[in-house]
This record gives structure tokens, C-alpha cells and sequence, in this order.
């Protein structure tokens, strides 16, 4: 009996441990993506650095996978709605950044 709480105890701590590491894989490429998108607009008028580029499209797919992989894992009414949020500044940030290449 014991053994078997220790077993679901750990289920559900790795269950936890994997969408803490999935919030901060988001955090990051957030991050990422907002100093990239702010160089960009920074360095308007010139060529884009095609490795600022590569980081913009890398960090923009990265925190895609991300946050499907969260709203796959996390079905708590509350991380849906964040979840929710988190694509409506995901698709703003790729809003500004096309506007930004295009120019």
C-alpha cells in the first residue's frame, strides 16, 4: 500500500516538474522573442542580420511547441485560460515581427 502512494506521489511530482519545465521553456522563448523583436525594430531601415533572423524563427517555433505541449498536459480550467492568453500575445509578437521584416 505504502508503495503504491510513493509510485503515484512520484507521477504526480514528475507531472508537475514537467509543466514547471514547459513554463519556463514559454518564459524563455517569450523572452527571446521580445529582445530579438525589439532589435529588429531597433535596427529598422537596415538588413536584417540573418541570425537575428534564425533566433526570431527559432524562439518563435520553440514557444509554439511549448505552449501546445502545456495546454496538452494542463487541463486545469485556470492554465486554459492562460493558455489562451499566452496565444494572443504569441500571435501578437509574430504580428509585430512580420510587420517589422516587411518594412
Amino acid at each position: 500500500m505504502l508503495e503504491q502512494s510513493t509510485v503515484k506521489m512520484n507521477v504526480v511530482i514528475n507531472d508537475i516538474n514537467e509543466r514547471i519545465e514547459i513554463a519556463s521553456r514559454i518564459k524563455e522563448e517569450t523572452s527571446t522573442m521580445s529582445n530579438v523583436l525589439m532589435t529588429i525594430l531597433k535596427d529598422r531601415g537596415e538588413q536584417v542580420n540573418p541570425d537575428l533572423l534564425n533566433a526570431w524563427e527559432n524562439s518563435n517555433s520553440n514557444l509554439q511547441v511549448a505552449i501546445d505541449a502545456l495546454e496538452k498536459k494542463d487541463h486545469q480550467e485556470k492554465s486554459q485560460e492562460l493558455i489562451g492568453k499566452l496565444r494572443i500575445l504569441h500571435g501578437s509578437y509574430q504580428n509585430m515581427g512580420q510587420e517589422a521584416l516587411m518594412e
